[in-house]
């Protein structure tokens, strides 16, 4: 049975996001998304309480800052702390029995991890983004497909939605 499903969005946790409790309940009621997962930079502490209040179709996440780039972790029970290396930072998901996620790779103005960092954690990456809403100043969606193919990693095309698209009523 097919799902729709978005790994990537931000909360009002993170300091660049703005979607609230009622943005994500709508979106969820609305039911174009069965699951949304809320990974905000560098916490998860309002994805936990947006799991607590809408239930288990919110996906407990958090966008990682580590010296190589942006790393996302899927079902997780406690933050990560940024700074870490990539592959510290896998590890660190990993443990917590969670799913690694690559937002934006190859891509320098939003911190997108390299291809060299890349092909170093390869064989941990559960999920890499080959489709970002917000790739505006630079699309590698490509070269992502191409990598993802390459190591056999399933892609996903994700929003990562910050906010309310304008105009359009509690939309992502």
């Amino acid at each position: 049975m097919p799902y729709a499903i978005d790994l990537h969005t931000h909360s009002v946790a993170s300091p660049d996001g703005s979607l609230d409790l009622e943005d994500y309940r709508t979106i969820l009621q609305q039911g174009r998304l069965q699951f949304i997962a809320v990974t905000d930079h560098n916490t998860i502490d309002m994805a936990v309480q947006l799991q607590a209040q809408l239930g288990n179709a919110v996906i407990v996440g958090e966008e990682i800052t580590t010296g190589q780039g942006e790393i996302i972790g899927l079902y997780l029970s406690h933050t990560i702390p940024p700074q870490k290396t990539a592959l510290d930072a896998v590890r660190a998901i990993k443990k917590q029995g969670g799913l690694v996620y690559i937002p934006h790779p190859f891509e320098t103005v939003r911190s997108g991890i390299p291809a060299e960092a890349l092909n170093q954690i390869a064989d941990q990456v559960d999920i890499i983004e080959v489709h970002n809403g917000r790739a505006i100043f630079q699309n590698y969606a490509k070269e992502a497909l191409a990598w993802a193919k390459a190591e056999g990693v399933p892609g996903a095309a994700s929003s990562d939605a910050h906010g309310r698209v304008a105009g359009v009523e509690h939309a992502v």
